[in-house]
This record gives C-alpha cells, structure tokens and sequence, in this order.
C-alpha cells in the first residue's frame, strides 16, 4: 500500500560488529529486546493506529492517523522513549551498550506486509508469499542523512522539517521534545536541524558517565569514538540549557 506521511526509522550503532562478536542467539535476544521496546513505545503513544516492520538492524514505524500533526507527534514521542529506554537498559554495569540513532522523513513510500503478484501478459499470475517490504523516498532520505551523522541521536530530515513548518514544531520546540541542534555532520562541519531529545532528567549524570566509559572501548575507531564524544557534548548541552523533556520549573 502506498503512504504519503512521515516514518521513522531506527538503527542500531555497532549491529555489525555485536553480530560478529555473538551467537545468534545472542543477537537475537538483545535485538528483540530493542525491537519489543520499540513496539511497547508505539502501543503508550498510540496503540491502534501504528505499523512496525524490521529489516537488519533497522525498525521502521509509520503511524496511520489520518491528522498529519498527530501522526508527526506520535513518531517523535516513541522516538524519545525508545532512546531514553535505551539509555536505561544500559546503566546497570555488565549491560551490553548499543546506542541507536535515526531519522523521521516525510513523503510517498510502500509499505507492504504479506503477498506480493506479478502477472506477463498473457501468463498466469505468479506470486511471491509473506513479503514485507518498504521502499520511497523518505527512506532513501532516512538512510542518507543517519549514516552522515556524527551523532547518536534522532534527527529530523529536510522533507519533514519542510512539511511541519508551523504551530507543532514550535510546540515540540517550546516543549523540548524537539531541540535545535547544531548536527555533526561526516566531511562537513556541521548542520542546522531539529532532533528528538534523548535525554532523561533523572539519569544524565550517569548516562553519561556510561558514554564516557564505552566511548574508551573505541580509542582504536576513530569514528566511533567522534560519534560517543559528540553525544556526550549533546547530554552536555542539554544540561547546560536546562532543555530537559518533560520541562523541569526553572
């Protein structure tokens, strides 16, 4: 079925090498924890009116509300819980840390569940059983700009930013669910975006901490460490400018 509306996308950081490192098994359990996680952020926001597919290590969810503004709302809220859940998970000491980052895009995409057919003329159809599959622009946009990214995070494409321009953005901004950040950005400086605050109040201090200490698991990957150091300078941010979500009185 084709959409037109917003979708987010969520990675996880370092899938390849926790693959490589583990069983299966292993894999698998820690995966469908995140994957879980993620649904259980869908049915608090809006249980009845969400989709989730998952390919490798990437969870998409498009929400079906018919209100665009709505629809919009929803997909940064779950994308809040499902990095401050993440962050959560990691704080006991033996946790297996990895980080997510990703993106919420808007345009035409399909987003397909079940039995796909093709028919030659004059030939009997032919039929490919129980495929999912998720194809447009939204996600060519999603996966360009997430893996140009510096940073753990959440962030707003340019198609998203264009088509919420209004009284919801700067709600979201007013509430700080949304914050205005300058992104690290890879063979750039940086750039001018919106992203999803990840930061939980009660727990900064020692998410991190917990940044710092897996940033100095990565002194041999330059790249990685860039990512762990930018994020810890978000947290920071986020701390010095009181941008903390809910509010917190001034």
């Amino acid at each position: 079925m084709i959409f037109n509306s917003y979708i987010l996308n969520i990675d996880v950081l370092g899938f390849g090498t926790f693959v490589e490192r583990n069983s299966a098994q292993t894999v698998f359990d820690y995966y469908g924890r995140i994957i879980t996680g993620a649904a259980f952020a869908g049915d608090i926001v809006d249980k009845d009116n969400l989709d989730v597919m998952v390919y490798s290590d990437t969870i998409a969810i498009k929400s079906n509300n018919e209100d665009e503004r709505v629809s919009l709302f929803n997909l940064v809220k779950i994308a809040n819980i499902i990095q401050v859940g993440q962050y959560y998970s990691a704080l006991s000491k033996d946790a297996v840390f990895l980080p997510v980052r990703g993106t919420i895009t808007f345009g035409e995409f399909f987003f397909h569940k079940g039995d796909i057919w093709s028919q030659a003329p004059g030939r009997e159809k032919i039929y490919a059983k129980n495929v999912d599959m998720i194809i447009g622009k939204p996600i060519v946009e999603s996966h360009e700009l997430e893996k140009s990214m510096e940073l753990m995070c959440v962030a707003i494409g340019d198609s998203a930013q264009c088509r919420a321009k209004g009284k919801l953005t700067n709600h979201l901004l007013d509430s700080n669910l949304l914050l205005e950040y300058e992104i690290p950005i890879k063979k750039r400086d940086r750039k001018k975006g919106l992203i999803v605050n990840p930061v939980s109040t009660p727990h900064l201090d020692v998410n991190v901490e917990k940044l710092k200490h897996e940033c100095k698991k990565h002194e041999d990957c330059s790249s990685t460490k860039h990512k762990y150091l930018n994020t810890i300078d978000l947290f920071e941010f986020v701390k010095t400018n009181r941008k903390f979500y809910p509010k917190s009185p001034e």
